[in-house]
């Protein structure tokens, strides 16, 4: 049983390889293939030029008013009250 499938996958992949190749090559070219796009393959035809990305948004323009710094809020020390100062040493 085993063997009757692998002979049969083999046969499917060398009756298609041309297939096989083709969309290899669009993916190493493209990355994703649209399921229209690989219909097109199958079809022996080739695929239209890859629209261009859009082009990158500006960036934003920074304020000229000045950002207040952040500052960290202090942690109470473990085992004293809020507001409690260690003893001096």
């Amino acid at each position: 049983m085993v063997t009757n499938s692998y002979n049969r996958a083999r046969n499917i992949l060398e009756t298609n390889r041309a297939v096989l190749e083709r969309i290899a090559q669009a993916l190493l070219d493209r990355e994703v293939l649209e399921a229209s796009e690989i219909n097109l393959l199958l079809e022996g035809k080739t695929l239209p030029d890859k629209p261009l990305p859009p082009p990158p948004s500006a960036p934003p323009v920074p304020s000229r008013e000045p950002q207040p710094a952040l500052r960290p809020q202090a942690r109470p020390i473990p085992g004293m009250a809020k507001g409690e100062k260690p003893a001096p040493a």
